[in-house]
């Protein structure tokens, strides 16, 4: 287990990454933290307001996006000062309130 967790929400961020600068806004983020109060791993969920309706829409989202959440995984890594595997991340329908796994460690969230 973790010895706390918070949840940021629409947290912005501008950052230099490998010689680029970055900026974005993760939708969510949940961090999950040690007892020393260290970040040990984290989750973003994006939301997206996609209709899903077609069978394999969800695979389609997940590859279409898969891109942007890589680059939010690593830039949070960096944040935070974890490794990335430790960064989970995962699409939010917003129409159906569906969670869509897209990389990373399994996600904590229930």
């Amino acid at each position: 287990g973790y010895a706390s967790v918070e949840v940021w929400n629409e947290y912005t961020f501008d950052c230099l990454l490998a010689g680029e600068w970055v900026t974005g806004a993760f939708d969510r983020i949940v961090v999950y933290r040690d007892d020393a109060g260290k970040p040990v791993a984290a989750d973003i969920f994006d939301y997206k307001t996609n209709q899903i309706d077609e069978p394999d829409a969800r695979n389609k989202l997940k590859k279409k996006y898969r891109p942007q959440l890589a680059l939010y995984q690593t830039v949070l890594a960096a944040i935070l000062g974890i490794d990335v595997a430790a960064v989970s991340a995962a699409l939010i329908l917003t129409r159906t309130g569906e969670v869509v796994p897209i990389d990373g460690r399994p996600l904590d969230m229930p």
